[in-house]
This record gives C-alpha cells, sequence and structure tokens, in this order.
C-alpha cells in the first residue's frame, strides 16, 4: 500500500465518519514524537454488531512531519483500542482522559420513518455523554427511594440485556449530561406522536413496530413492516418490581407529565396498537432514541 500525506489521510477517514455515521478505526499505536503508525487496518472489521463490511484504506506510516492541529483531528476520529487487561487509563496518551461512551449507530441500526429518522434497537448504554457512569441499582429497595438516574438489567439478568437492553429511570433520561449518543435525542411525546401518525394511528402503528420473534403469543398485528424492531423489554416498577418482558414493549418520552409522572408509549403482544400514558418518573422503561434535525 502507498502512504499517503496526513492531510489526505485525515480527509478519507471524516468521508468514512460521515458517510457511516461512526467511528471506524482503531489506533494501535502513538509514539512520543509526534508520529502516527497505523498497523493492520487492512481488512479491518467494524463491530459485529454494527456492520459486516471490510475496510481496505491506504494508511499512513511512518511519518513524522503531523502537526498538532492535524493529530488532533486524528485523535478525535479514530477510537483508542483498549486491550480486555487494561484501562483506557494504562495507555499514555489518555491518562487522565475522561472516558466516555462509544456509541455506534449506523444505517443498519436506524431506520426512516417520514421525515425522522429513529434508532431500531433499544439503548444500552452506561454513561452518560460526558463520561459519568449512570448508577447500575438491581437492589429493590435502592431502586424505590433513587431520586437521580439509574439503570438495571430485567430481573436482574445481565443476559437479557443482548436481546432488550437496559431498563432506564425518567431521572437518567432527563439529565442534562444526556444519555442519548451524539446526533440524537430522547424523543419528546410530539415526536412519537408524528411516527405513529405516518404509520396510520395508534390503533395499528403497534403490530408494524413489533418484531415477529421474542413477544409471547398471540403477539397481534405484528409485521415489523416500518423496521422499527420493538422489542418486548417490560417494565421495572417504582416499588422495585419486575414485570411483563415478552408482553409489554414501554419507550420513554422527554415529556413530563407532572411532578410524578413523565408520558411514555407502550405495545402489548394482545394487541396491534399503541398505547399511551404517563408512567411514574422512578419506573424502568426502554428508551429508544431520534436522529437530531
Amino acid at each position: 500500500m502507498k502512504n499517503i500525506s496526513s492531510k489526505e489521510f485525515i480527509t478519507q477517514l471524516e468521508k468514512l465518519k460521515k458517510l457511516y455515521d461512526i467511528n471506524i478505526l482503531t489506533l494501535k499505536e502513538f509514539t512520543d514524537q509526534k508520529m502516527l503508525q497505523i498497523n493492520g487496518l487492512k481488512n479491518c472489521t467494524i463491530q459485529e454488531t454494527v456492520a459486516d463490511f471490510l475496510i481496505d484504506i491506504s494508511i499512513l506510516v511512518q511519518q513524522n512531519d503531523i502537526n498538532d492541529e492535524e493529530l488532533d483531528k486524528i485523535k478525535k476520529i479514530i477510537l483508542t483500542e483498549v486491550r480486555n487487561d487494561q484501562t483506557i487509563n494504562d495507555i499514555p496518551e489518555y491518562k487522565n482522559e475522561v472516558q466516555k461512551p462509544a456509541i455506534n449507530i449506523t444505517h443498519e441500526d436506524s431506520v426512516i420513518l417520514g421525515n425522522q429518522v429513529w434508532m431500531s434497537r433499544n439503548l444500552n448504554t452506561e454513561r452518560y455523554n460526558n463520561g459519568d457512569l449512570i448508577p447500575h441499582v438491581q437492589d429493590t429497595l435502592e431502586w424505590r427511594h433513587i431520586s437521580s438516574g439509574a439503570w438495571c438489567y430485567y430481573g436482574k439478568d445481565s443476559e437479557l440485556t443482548k436481546k432488550f437492553g437496559k431498563l432506564y429511570n425518567w431521572f437518567a433520561v432527563n439529565d442534562k449530561r444526556g444519555i442519548a449518543p451524539e446526533g440524537w435525542h430522547i424523543p419528546s411525546d410530539a415526536e412519537w406522536a408524528i411516527m405513529i401518525n405516518f404509520l396510520r394511528g395508534e390503533s395499528v402503528a403497534g403490530g408494524k413496530m413489533k418484531t415477529s420473534t421474542l413477544w409471547y403469543t398471540p403477539n397481534k398485528g405484528a409485521t415489523n413492516s416500518c423496521g422499527f424492531s420493538a422489542l418486548p423489554g417490560g417494565i421495572r416498577y417504582a416499588n422495585g418490581i419486575f414485570d411483563n418482558t415478552g408482553k409489554y414493549g414501554c419507550f420513554w418520552s422527554s415529556s413530563k407529565f407532572n411532578n410524578t409522572n413523565a408520558w411514555a408509549r407502550h405495545l402489548c403482544s394482545d394487541y396491534s396498537g399503541v398505547g399511551h400514558g404517563n408512567y411514574d418518573i422512578r419506573d424502568g422503561l426502554s428508551v429508544r432514541c431520534v436522529r437530531d434535525l
């Protein structure tokens, strides 16, 4: 592979990042001499859960004339590779740097519905956008009394998060640090209404949104014809009790109803519509995001 200039390299990376809306490549080595060495990127794969394609890009190697501005651009574009036996603070160039969530949403994880772009999977982050951890609260009594952001696995079963994502209370949804990936946000109640109206209304939209698997029978009307891929992640009530995984999929909005409740939408295996109601802000529900306009 031929060498290319640092400016050409940055341009190619930025084009790829914009095309796939994802941080694509991995920083392999970063030396003290302002020298970027990126090795082994031929046939570099993106996360298996995100995409199934390969990238073969001409790479910049052994070049000493990268200036500070170019270096900063490259560092922002490329994700740092962290081995299983080290933390990000073990990497010299990233000591004392805040660890931020790497949430990659591609065209395969989203769906266009009218003038909106929605996630087609449930949110599964453990961090706010500034890198702060969202508390993981499984204890029943602690969940009942917490008055700040928290998440949990349904039924305290970490395996279920692989299917359904995490459940969040509304304090986490409403936290100013944000839980939606960059370029996305938690939909307002009005934005949910826009999407549901695009699917021809509450009475039929649920069937078009539900997957054909993971829901209990009869899973009425389920076709997932719009590609939203709604999942029955269930709910954790304010009292800490889990209920209805497989039967209900409940999704927060960013819209508050009153001091104790916020608006949400729910789907059920027993009907093909979309329910609309207000839930206790201490409840744990699933979260979907919509792209910023």
